[in-house]
């Protein structure tokens, strides 16, 4: 393995002693320990660094960011970098924390994903169509992770550093009361119940526990490509499609997005219109006529609800329209796209919503600019 220590390039084996390894370069000469604590804040430090420079990307997640609020989607993107925004660099200490932060809630739904995806991948998933056994399932890996973010979260609040890799718990980040994160607690635990109940009525998921049914792509198959992405319009786009699968009996594809929250349509459709271009762009070499035959669907397992759309060329060049508006925006308030360098934080709109102002994890940095 190869990394960036003090503008110092080290050599580390993949083997290790006692927990201890050590590297040495140029006369430098660290443990394995002291390198993994001081990681994320060297790769965030020297993100700019000309032979390591990150380029310029959209997101459907960085498009709802800057409507929500342009100041959030900031520092979000650009908050922990030494150019460019002209933060404090306490601050900048302070974002590369925020930004680490699951909810309760943001956590269940990772869980449902990555539960239904290794569920569908099984020899025999058969005793997963049943609400109690899917319960238990979830129940159990989200408290585990649960506990793990809890612990996460404590050795940071004792002084240790974040790491990329680590889960870390906004309720506790935050002190929040003991009756508060019980509260919230009951509540994510009564929607798990409610999404165990429901999963085995979706017709998706019944789809892709039948034998023979082909999955393309799910988060099994993506494999250490945790963020997928494909270049339009030059541009690198992210994009991370829950399910796509074929039906051998009919070779109909199908492409699900599975919700875990309130539904919104508008939105929501819009989220499976950048799919379709991802799967134009990236599997079929800019075929649009392939993407036009397939089911794309909006999973609601916590209403039990689906939407199923029929996307016509019509609506994917209207997309592609709102799409680079979108990504234009974006640009213009970067000083220099080619470097990915933003402009001032004072050119970056704060939210008007105190609803959204009130539940912002950046709401004590906003203050003081």
């Amino acid at each position: 393995m190869i990394y960036l220590i003090s503008q110092k390039t080290i050599n580390l084996p993949t083997n290790s002693e006692d927990g201890l390894c050590k590297a040495k370069s140029y006369g430098c000469t660290i443990t394995f320990r002291t390198f993994f604590m001081r990681r994320l804040q060297l790769a965030e430090y020297w993100k700019h660094n000309n032979n390591n420079k990150i380029e310029f990307s959209v997101s459907f997640t960085k498009f709802r960011l800057f409507e929500e609020c342009e100041f959030k989607y900031a520092l979000q993107t650009y908050g922990t970098w030494s150019e460019g925004l002209c933060v404090k660099k306490e601050d900048r200490n302070e974002v590369l924390c925020l930004k680490r932060l699951n909810t309760m809630d943001t956590i269940l739904g990772t869980v449902i994903h990555d539960a239904i995806a290794e569920i569908a991948s099984l020899p025999n998933p058969t005793p997963y169509c049943v609400p109690d056994n899917i319960y238990e399932y979830l129940y159990n890996d989200y408290n585990e992770r649960l506990t793990i973010a809890k612990h996460n979260t404590y050795t940071v609040l004792n002084g240790a550093r974040t790491s990329a890799d680590k889960l870390y718990l906004k309720e506790i980040y935050f002190k929040e009361d003991r009756d508060t994160v019980t509260k919230k607690y009951e509540k994510v635990i009564e929607k798990l119940k409610r999404i165990a109940n429901n999963l085995p009525k979706s017709l998706s998921y019944q789809d892709i526990l039948e034998v023979g049914v082909k999955i393309l792509l799910s988060d099994k198959t993506v494999g250490e490509n945790k963020f997928p992405n494909f270049r339009y319009q030059g541009d690198i786009v992210y994009a991370k499609v829950d399910f796509l699968y074929e039906i051998p009996q009919s070779n109909n594809l199908i492409l699900v997005d599975w919700k875990t929250g309130e539904k919104d349509t508008v939105k929501d459709k819009e989220q499976l219109l950048l799919y379709a271009i991802y799967l134009a762009e990236s599997k079929y070499r800019g075929d649009y006529s392939k993407v036009n035959g397939i089911f794309y669907v909006n999973e609601y397992l916590l209403e039990n609800k689906r939407f199923t759309y029929f996307l016509n060329d019509n609506d994917i060049e209207k997309f592609k329209e709102d799409f680079q508006i979108k990504v234009d925006k974006l640009k213009a308030k970067n000083k220099s796209v080619e470097d990915n360098i933003p402009l001032d934080i004072g050119h970056f709109k704060k939210a008007e919503d105190e609803n959204v102002c009130r539940l912002c994890l950046y709401k004590a940095i906003c203050a003081k600019y």
